[in-house]
Protein backbone atom coordinates (compact mmCIF):
# COMPACT_ATOMS: atom_id res chain seq x y z
CA UNK A 1 0.00 0.00 0.00
CA UNK A 2 1.45 3.34 -1.02
CA UNK A 3 0.53 6.37 1.04
CA UNK A 4 1.13 10.03 0.45
CA UNK A 5 1.13 11.96 3.66
CA UNK A 6 1.84 15.63 4.06
CA UNK A 7 2.43 16.20 7.74
CA UNK A 8 3.64 19.11 9.76
CA UNK A 9 4.49 16.97 12.79
CA UNK A 10 4.83 13.38 13.90
CA UNK A 11 4.44 12.52 17.55
CA UNK A 12 5.53 9.18 18.96
CA UNK A 13 3.61 8.56 22.14
CA UNK A 14 5.04 7.14 25.36
CA UNK A 15 2.88 4.13 24.64
CA UNK A 16 4.97 2.50 21.93
CA UNK A 17 1.96 1.17 20.03
CA UNK A 18 0.49 4.57 19.17
CA UNK A 19 1.65 7.50 17.07
CA UNK A 20 -0.06 10.72 16.09
CA UNK A 21 0.38 12.60 12.82
CA UNK A 22 -0.65 16.22 12.54
CA UNK A 23 -1.42 17.09 8.94
CA UNK A 24 -0.81 20.41 7.26
CA UNK A 25 -4.55 20.94 7.45
CA UNK A 26 -4.34 20.69 11.27
CA UNK A 27 -6.15 17.36 11.48
CA UNK A 28 -4.70 14.76 13.83
CA UNK A 29 -4.61 11.11 12.81
CA UNK A 30 -3.81 8.38 15.31
CA UNK A 31 -2.06 5.26 14.08
CA UNK A 32 -2.10 2.05 16.07
CA UNK A 33 1.29 0.46 15.50
CA UNK A 34 1.23 -2.49 17.87
CA UNK A 35 4.00 -3.71 20.12
CA UNK A 36 7.34 -4.92 18.83
CA UNK A 37 6.29 -8.57 18.91
CA UNK A 38 3.15 -7.81 16.91
CA UNK A 39 5.10 -5.76 14.37
CA UNK A 40 7.62 -8.57 13.90
CA UNK A 41 4.84 -11.12 13.48
CA UNK A 42 3.00 -8.99 10.92
CA UNK A 43 6.18 -8.18 9.02
CA UNK A 44 7.23 -11.81 8.86
CA UNK A 45 3.76 -12.82 7.66
CA UNK A 46 4.25 -10.48 4.71
CA UNK A 47 7.69 -11.77 3.71
CA UNK A 48 7.56 -15.50 4.54
CA UNK A 49 6.64 -16.47 0.98
CA UNK A 50 9.49 -14.40 -0.44
CA UNK A 51 12.02 -15.71 2.09
CA UNK A 52 11.08 -19.28 1.18
CA UNK A 53 12.15 -18.61 -2.42
CA UNK A 54 15.70 -17.68 -1.43
CA UNK A 55 18.57 -20.10 -1.83
CA UNK A 56 19.28 -22.22 1.29
CA UNK A 57 22.73 -20.61 1.53
CA UNK A 58 21.22 -17.13 1.80
CA UNK A 59 21.13 -16.26 5.51
CA UNK A 60 18.15 -13.94 4.98
CA UNK A 61 16.02 -17.01 4.27
CA UNK A 62 15.96 -17.71 8.02
CA UNK A 63 15.15 -14.18 9.29
CA UNK A 64 11.68 -15.16 10.49
CA UNK A 65 12.36 -18.74 11.59
CA UNK A 66 11.94 -17.90 15.30
CA UNK A 67 9.04 -15.46 14.86
CA UNK A 68 5.64 -17.07 15.43
CA UNK A 69 2.90 -16.66 12.86
CA UNK A 70 0.60 -13.73 13.52
CA UNK A 71 -2.82 -14.76 14.80
CA UNK A 72 -5.66 -14.06 12.41
CA UNK A 73 -7.71 -11.19 13.80
CA UNK A 74 -11.00 -10.60 11.96
CA UNK A 75 -11.39 -7.19 13.65
CA UNK A 76 -8.38 -5.69 11.80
Amino acid sequence: MKMKLKASALVLMAVSWLSAVIGKDGKVKLWQLGGLDELLERGCERVRGYLATLDEKNSDRHLCDNIPSAPINPDK
